[in-house]
């Protein structure tokens, strides 16, 4: 009899800390998305490997990619959407100079979307991630500067993402951490994503297109050249665009406009 009495206790002992492992590691899990892709940032820019993302690579290896493109067309754009994709839910500095790339190896309407879907599907895989690891910490936050703050961003976020997309004056990933942070609605992320990045696409696929006179030609490549005030201008005027509904409903408080 007290043999068996052992044995349960034993069993119920190892039952309790099974259960209490879960428990943790049902807490941490969320977190496990954030460790790796933090872990992978930290190796990617203390090696050095960042450095390698310049125009150089795409000048090195210019005819090896369109080869292959011309022999897979379809598997080609897989690989590139897979690619950005991943280099967005990393936080890899690459959007650019993927741009161009697919600029230069696709036809443009293909290149654009190929590129805009990339970036929307990586930032919203990205959204899901930081909102699941931080939904439970958010959730009990009873700070009034912190509800304040939530608050007045989701009364206009339509209006702040579409400002911070087009104008670029907070990197691309801080704004989807942002957005997962302020609990903005998935469908008003999404498409204000897609619209938000859509006219640099556009200007670098464009510039993307033209690179074969510069490498038939052999002259020096300057991101200036695509980044003119003509184009900075035209994106910080879409930015102000996308804040005149709360200009209007500010000074025309009494009017019914749109949020």
């Amino acid at each position: 009899m007290s043999l068996l009495l052992k044995k349960m206790c034993k069993l119920w002992v190892s039952l309790h800390l099974l259960i209490k492992g879960y428990l943790v590691i049902r807490k941490w899990l969320p977190f496990l998305p954030i460790l790796l892709i933090l872990s992978f940032v930290l190796y990617f820019f203390l090696t050095g490997k960042y450095k390698a993302l310049d125009f150089n690579l795409i000048k090195s290896q210019h005819v090896i990619w369109e080869k292959y493109v011309q022999e897979y067309p379809i598997l080609s754009g897989f690989c590139f959407i897979l690619i950005h994709t991943i280099s967005v839910i990393l936080i890899i500095p690459a959007s650019t100079l993927l741009t161009l790339v697919a600029g230069f190896l696709f036809p443009l309407p293909l290149a654009i979307a190929y590129t805009c879907f990339s970036e929307t599907l990586g930032a919203v895989i990205f959204f899901f991630i930081m909102r699941t690891a931080f939904f439970q910490f958010l959730s009990h936050r009873k700070k009034t500067y912190f509800i304040h703050l939530r608050e007045s961003f989701y009364r206009y976020e339509i209006s702040y993402l579409l400002f911070l997309r087009f104008s670029h004056i907070l990197p691309f990933w801080l704004i989807n951490l942002l957005s997962a942070v302020f609990r903005v609605n998935t469908y008003t992320f999404i498409w204000t994503t897609c619209v938000g990045v859509l006219p640099l696409i556009i200007v670098l696929a464009q510039a993307g297109g033209g690179l074969s006179t510069f490498f038939r030609n052999e002259t020096d490549f300057s991101f200036s050249a695509i980044f003119n005030t003509q184009i900075k201008l035209s994106l910080l005027v879409l930015a102000f665009l996308a804040l005149v509904p709360i200009l209007l409903k500010k000074y025309f408080p009494h009017k019914n406009v749109f949020k």
